[in-house]
C-alpha cells in the first residue's frame, strides 16, 4: 500500500478517554498478572493506533501546508494530544503501582516501568494550555518552512530541494544553493526570532512550573533519558573534544592538499572518484566500505 492510500480517519477524544478509563480501571483491578499485560496491550494499542492517525495528518499536512482539511485535523489533534493527559496519567499510575510489577520487568525489562514513571512528571494538567500554545509555535515554524520558495539555479525551490543542491557535485552549484538558503532566513529572521523567543520563554515557564530551574531537565525526560543526564553527556562531550577533535581537525586541514583548492568552506564536502555507492555492511569491519578513494571538492 502506498501512503497516499493509506486510510485516515479522525480520533474522536471522547471516545479515546472512555477506553483509556476503562483500561486504568482493568488494570487497577486486575486479579493476575495476565490481567495486567492484556491492560498494558490495549493501552498500547490505542496509543498506537492515535499516534498513527496523528502522523498520517501531519505527513499530510507538511507535504501541503495549504490544505484546509488537514489543516483543520492537525490543530484538532495538536488540541487533543494535550487533553488527554488526565486518562493518560490514570493508566501509567496503574502499570506503574501494579503489584505485578515484578512481571511487568519479566516481560517488558526495568526500562520499561522506569520510563512510565519518568512520563507520569510530565503529565501535569497545569501544562495542558502552554503544550497547546507550544504546538501552535511548532506548527508556525513548520509552515513557514513549507512555504519556502525560493530561486535557486534558474528555477523556484522548496527547502528540500535547496538541501538537495547543497550536496550537487559541481561547488558553485552548492554555493548558490547555499546562499539562497542563508537569504531565505535571512528575509524571514523577525519572524523566526519571534517564534524561538515564544517557545523558550514558554518552555521554561512550563519548566518552572513542574518544580525546576529551568528546561534542560523536562528535555532529558521528552526524549525518555532515564539513564543518563547532562552531567553524563558533559563527560562524554568532554571525552569526544580530547580525542575525536583533534582528528577531525586534522582532516579538515589536509583537506585542501587533496584538492584542487587552497581552503575549505561550509560548500567543501567529501566527495569520491568513482560514484560514491556504499557497498553492504562488513559485519566483521567496524566500518562502511567505499569503493573509491575519497578525497573534497
Amino acid at each position: 500500500m502506498k501512503f497516499k492510500d493509506f486510510p485516515y480517519e479522525r480520533p474522536q477524544l471522547s471516545e479515546v478517554l472512555a477506553k483509556a478509563e476503562t483500561i486504568a480501571q482493568n488494570i487497577e483491578n486486575a486479579k493476575s498478572a495476565d490481567e495486567v499485560l492484556d491492560g498494558i496491550k490495549a493501552w498500547e494499542a490505542l496509543q498506537s493506533h492515535f499516534s498513527t492517525m496523528a502522523n498520517v495528518a501531519h505527513i499530510r499536512y507538511t507535504v501541503d501546508t495549504t490544505d484546509p482539511f488537514y489543516l483543520k485535523e492537525k490543530e484538532y489533534l495538536d488540541d487533543a494530544r494535550p487533553r488527554m493527559m488526565t486518562a493518560e496519567k490514570k493508566v501509567l499510575f496503574a502499570i506503574a503501582n501494579s503489584a505485578f510489577a515484578k512481571d511487568i520487568d519479566e516481560k517488558y525489562g526495568p526500562h520499561y516501568l522506569n520510563t512510565l514513571r519518568m512520563e507520569q512528571k510530565l503529565l501535569d494538567e497545569r501544562l495542558v494550555e502552554p503544550m497547546i500554545e507550544e504546538s501552535r509555535l511548532a506548527s508556525a515554524y513548520q509552515k513557514r518552512m513549507a512555504a519556502c520558495q525560493v530561486m535557486c539555479c534558474g528555477q523556484v525551490r522548496n527547502f528540500y530541494g535547496l538541501l538537495k543542491l547543497m550536496e550537487d557535485d559541481d561547488r558553485e552549484v552548492r554555493k548558490e544553493a547555499y546562499r539562497a538558503y542563508c537569504n531565505f532566513f535571512k528575509e524571514n529572521q523577525d519572524f523566526f526570532d519571534d517564534v524561538y523567543d515564544k517557545l523558550v520563554h514558554l518552555r521554561h515557564s512550563m519548566a518552572k512550573i513542574m518544580g525546576y530551574e529551568n528546561f534542560i531537565p523536562v528535555a532529558y525526560m521528552r526524549k525518555g533519558r532515564s539513564d543518563y543526564g547532562p552531567e553524563e553527556v558533559a563527560a562524554s562531550a568532554s571525552r569526544c573534544c580530547a580525542t575525536w577533535c583533534p582528528c577531525a581537525t586534522s582532516c579538515a586541514r589536509t583537506r585542501p592538499s587533496a584538492s584542487a583548492w587552497t581552503s575549505c568552506a561550509s560548500t567543501t564536502r567529501p566527495t569520491c572518484l568513482q560514484p560514491a555507492t556504499p557497498r553492504l555492511w562488513e559485519p566483521r569491519k567496524s566500518r562502511w566500505s567505499w569503493p573509491g578513494r575519497c578525497t573534497t571538492s
